[in-house]
């Protein structure tokens, strides 16, 4: 006789209960934590979108820029705007006889462009020694700039600046009568050298304008690196901390200019870096214009970082009969131009000659 069998009913203890509890109790923590997660990033992508200009908003930052540019370049040739006449939109401004009124409209329509402006028309009456020229922003009429020239006008004083590179290899004696000349030069000094912070302190308390003279790394030249130099295969961060380091060491400075660098100054992406950086510490930039295809005073500008280039090298040959002539051409641009910028070193031959003529 066979035994039927009935399967046993399986119970579940209070022990499986308390697991099974357990979890689904973790599974809504991980649901709530990763709720939490979310809404976390939403928020903050909120708070970054909040933090855009509305579309008035960045007109009315473009369009105060492009004054900002125009006001420059009038003072860059050695025009006084504070007695511009405004009606509407319109401005006239009395200017000197035989300004460079096409230099100037070619200037403005390059140097504004990164803002989105345009030259809506531009035209020259000869006869009536004026100039018209009407600037948009957005295919709108942002500003008609009428320029008259004048001849009881004076042109506001040519200014010429010099630097003086190289300073912090040695302090000698060629060193201190540089820091001793009676006359306002910008002496440049290279951070991370043996005498860069001695000269620094001196020139600053013999009155001299100081900057930082930051190595760069040039075409088809070996060079050393002193943990200083910018180099075009350096990652962003790098290239701040260099820049960061250099600054620290030089508080007296009051911007910078590169040495050597006809190479990272073409670059887009470390020109972009240090100026970001200069922008952060305001501190302005000299291009020292080792390469004629530098981004260097274009990305300034887009910027907003104030910035120069140099105009002439005065004693790549040290001959004084060169330095001479190259401080005339200096001269020469300053009063056709209303300023010009040259670069000297720290050479006898140098020395000399800006102690004779300056």
């Amino acid at each position: 006789m066979k035994k039927k069998i009935t399967p046993r009913r399986r119970t579940v203890t209070p022990k499986n209960t308390t697991q099974i509890q357990q979890f689904l109790l973790t599974i809504l923590s991980v649901a709530v934590i990763f709720f939490v997660f979310l809404h976390f990033i939403f928020l903050s992508k909120k708070a970054e979108v909040s933090k855009l200009p509305t579309p008035a908003q960045q007109i009315f930052i473009e369009n105060e820029k492009i004054f900002g540019t125009i006001k420059q370049i009038l003072r860059r040739h050695g025009i006084n705007d504070d007695d511009t006449k405004l009606r509407g939109n319109t401005r006239t401004l009395q200017i000197p006889l035989n300004t460079p009124v096409s230099l100037i409209c070619r200037e403005i329509a390059s140097e504004t462009a990164p803002f989105r402006a345009t030259i809506m028309d531009s035209y020259e009456k000869v006869a009536e020694k004026k100039a018209v020229l009407t600037i948009g922003h957005q295919n709108k009429e942002l500003v008609k700039l009428i320029l008259v020239q004048d001849a009881s006008v004076s042109r506001i004083r040519p200014k010429i600046a010099i630097i003086i590179d190289d300073f912090g290899y040695a302090e000698n004696g060629t060193v201190a009568e540089f820091i001793a000349l009676n006359t306002p030069l910008t002496l440049s000094v290279i951070p991370g050298l043996p005498f860069t912070k001695t000269i620094a302190a001196a020139a600053k308390k013999a009155g001299k304008t100081v900057l930082i003279h930051m190595p760069m790394e040039p075409y088809n030249k070996q060079v050393t690196d002193n943990g200083f130099r910018l180099m075009t295969t350096m990652s962003a961060a790098e290239i701040r901390n260099r820049l960061e380091r250099a600054i620290d060491q030089l508080p007296e400075a009051i911007g910078l200019n590169n040495h050597q660098g006809s190479k990272a100054m073409e670059n887009t992406d470390v020109v972009t870096t240090l100026v970001d950086k200069l922008n952060e510490h305001q501190l302005l930039f000299v291009d020292s214009q080792t390469s004629s295809h530098s981004v260097g005073i274009k990305i300034a500008r887009t910027h907003q970082l104030p910035a120069i280039k140099r105009d002439v090298f005065l004693d790549n040959e040290e001959l004084p009969e060169k330095i001479n002539k190259q401080l005339e051409r200096l001269a020469s641009i300053a009063q056709k131009r209303g300023y010009a910028v040259g670069i000297g070193h720290v050479k006898p031959a140098t020395l000399a000659i800006l102690k004779k003529r300056i």
